[in-house]
């Protein structure tokens, strides 16, 4: 009786064959259920989707550290907060009349000749010192260091209205990316036509097989 009822119990267990089956489908099943950056790709391993905003785009690997993955997720949404400062004062002081008739890519010049008649260079070292005290105190707050440079640590992170939750930081990384972008096009767009985002739009519109791309494309390094 002992044999029978030993092989009963061992053909009732699950096979581990059935085991594996069964976790590699579930995680099947959830890969393809996630948003990915190509449609039918796959994600790395150490992208697992934990991140706001993963869609499982690291072609280089630059992320297999899980350390410098950390690194450079924090480094982006940084570089991504402050080219959304960039991209709404470039757009905002054109659609407000407030350049004085210049354009983004002059008004800080404008302005130091203006009311405060500071010189580009004499401008530099006073950012400089100002922002490496806020850098160096996000790096440490980064760290989990004590504060070592201000007395400002606490404001890392910064959120006064207690708006922190999963979809409140999946929709700034995307705010984020979109800002980047918009500031590298604004940038790029001012070297090629010497005009401001809301111009160029107008030039657009006014003329639209007339002013695009390909035909400022076809003009540049004229006179």
């Amino acid at each position: 009786m002992a044999p029978l009822a030993l092989r009963s119990s061992l053909s009732a267990r699950p096979s581990l064959r059935a085991v594996r089956t069964s976790r590699s489908s579930v995680r099947t099943a959830a890969a393809a259920d996630r948003e990915m950056w190509l449609k039918g790709s796959s994600a790395p391993a150490h992208l697992d989707g934990s991140l706001p905003g993963d869609f499982g785009f690291d072609p280089l690997g630059l992320g297999t550290d899980p350390e410098r993955l950390k690194w450079f997720a924090d480094a982006e949404i940084n570089n991504g907060r402050w080219a959304m400062l960039g991209v709404t004062g470039i757009a905002g002081q054109e659609a407000l009349g407030l350049n004085n008739g210049g354009h983004w890519f002059d008004v800080a010049k404008i302005g130091a000749e203006g009311p405060w008649n500071i010189s580009p260079i004499s401008l530099l070292p006073i950012q400089f010192g100002i922002m490496s005290v806020i850098e160096l105190n996000r790096y440490n707050a980064f760290n989990g260091k004590s504060d070592e440079v201000g007395n400002f640590s606490s404001l890392f992170p910064l959120d006064p209205m207690n708006m922190d939750s999963p979809s409140m930081r999946f929709k700034e990384v995307k705010h984020a990316r979109l800002a980047m972008l918009a500031f590298v096009g604004c940038f790029a767009q001012y070297c090629a036509t010497g005009a401001g985002p809301f111009e160029n739009v107008a030039a657009h519109v006014s003329n639209p097989f007339g002013a695009t791309i390909f035909s400022t494309l076809s003009h540049l390094g004229e006179a």
